[in-house]
C-alpha cells in the first residue's frame, strides 16, 4: 500500500519576506516592490504584522482613482483583513484556504510572528516539479530493463 507524502507550506514558502511599515508612502512601497521584483508586501507596524499590500491594491486603488502615490500612505490602502497559516499546515489545505478565501497569498505565522509568505505560485510551482520527477521516474521504469519490478 503506497503511504501518502504530506508536503508542508514550509517545504515551498519564502522565508525572507519583505515587509515594509504602513506610515510610509505608496510610492515607496511600489519602488520596494519593483526593487525586489515582488507582488506585494507584507505590512508592519513595530513589528506586528498588520496588512499587505499588493500589485493589485496599487492598480485598483491608486492608479485607476487617479490617487497621488507620493502623499497616499500605505495604511490607506493595504488589505487588513488578512488569512494566515502555518508552517505545519499542509500544501493542500492551504491551496484550499486560497480557493475558499479567494486570496493568492498566505502570510505564515508561528507565535504570532512573520516567518514566511506561500503564494499559489509558490504551490503550483512544487506539484509541477513533483508531476515532473513522476513522469521521469515513469519513464525510466518503462524504458531501462534493469528495473525487475
Amino acid at each position: 500500500m503506497l503511504k501518502r507524502i504530506v508536503v508542508t507550506v514550509e517545504e515551498v514558502m519564502t522565508k525572507d519576506v519583505v515587509t515594509v511599515e504602513g506610515d510610509k508612502t505608496v510610492l515607496e512601497a511600489a519602488k520596494l516592490m519593483s526593487l525586489n521584483k515582488f507582488s506585494s508586501l507584507v505590512v508592519t507596524n513595530e513589528g506586528k504584522t498588520v496588512g499587505i499590500i499588493t500589485e493589485r491594491d496599487l492598480v485598483r486603488k491608486v492608479l485607476a482613482e487617479d490617487r497621488d502615490p507620493n502623499k497616499l500612505l500605505i495604511y490607506q490602502i493595504m488589505s487588513t483583513e488578512l488569512v494566515t497559516t502555518t508552517s505545519e499546515t499542509s500544501i493542500e489545505s492551504a491551496a484550499t484556504i486560497m480557493t475558499e478565501q479567494k486570496v493568492r497569498r498566505l502570510p505564515v505565522v508561528k507565535d504570532e510572528k512573520l516567518v514566511g509568505i506561500v503564494t499559489a505560485s509558490d504551490i503550483a510551482r512544487h506539484l509541477s516539479d513533483a508531476t515532473s520527477n513522476i513522469e521521469m521516474l515513469l519513464r525510466s521504469l518503462r524504458t531501462d530493463p534493469n528495473y525487475s519490478y
